[in-house]
């Protein structure tokens, strides 16, 4: 468990490091593939997220699914694009937080993913942004060239009856 002292020394609030939903690159369900693969060609990331017309996250779009859909063993149709929707493909299902998540779950799912979406609650769903993992490192890469040992009271990480010591 990360001591939530140390944790707030590294990240105070989900605030300072959340990406908001009006500065994403995201598309809507009902969106043609055509759209998703004009979108996902400029934003040059691998994968975005997808929300409904109620801005809930319904999954994870990549270039990849989008193409697969033009491709056949004779052909490749960009034209079939026009006529499908980004929601009839199998989606990836996102990693989901709320702004109360801890920065040990944090970390622990930024392992196999590059950001995570940030939702209003678990049940609605509504996507309020992002946090990736590059910018959590970015903090832990700061906490850790700012800090030094003998800066951090040895008391404020240990049982409270010990004596306030610092590190030599």
């Amino acid at each position: 468990m990360i001591d939530p002292k140390l944790s707030k020394k590294i990240v105070e609030s989900l605030d300072e490091v959340l990406i908001s939903a009006d500065d994403v690159a995201y598309l809507y369900d009902f969106n043609s593939l055509i759209h998703g693969l004009l979108v996902l060609n400029q934003v040059d990331y691998s994968m975005i997220p997808v929300v409904n017309q109620h801005d809930q996250i319904v999954g994870l779009v990549s270039i990849n699914m989008i193409v697969k859909e033009a491709i056949s063993l004779e052909d490749i149709d960009f034209d079939n694009l026009n006529h499908k929707l980004i929601k009839h493909l199998d989606l990836r299902k996102p990693e989901f937080i709320t702004m109360s998540e801890d920065l040990e779950s944090i970390l622990h799912k930024l392992v196999d993913n590059n950001f995570l979406c940030v939702v209003e609650n678990h049940h609605d769903k509504k996507f309020l942004g992002i946090i990736t993992r590059n910018m959590i490192l970015k903090r832990i890469n700061a906490f850790l060239h700012r800090t030094c040992l003998n800066d951090l009271i040895i008391t404020d990480f240990a049982p409270a009856h010990r004596k306030k010591v610092y590190n030599k």
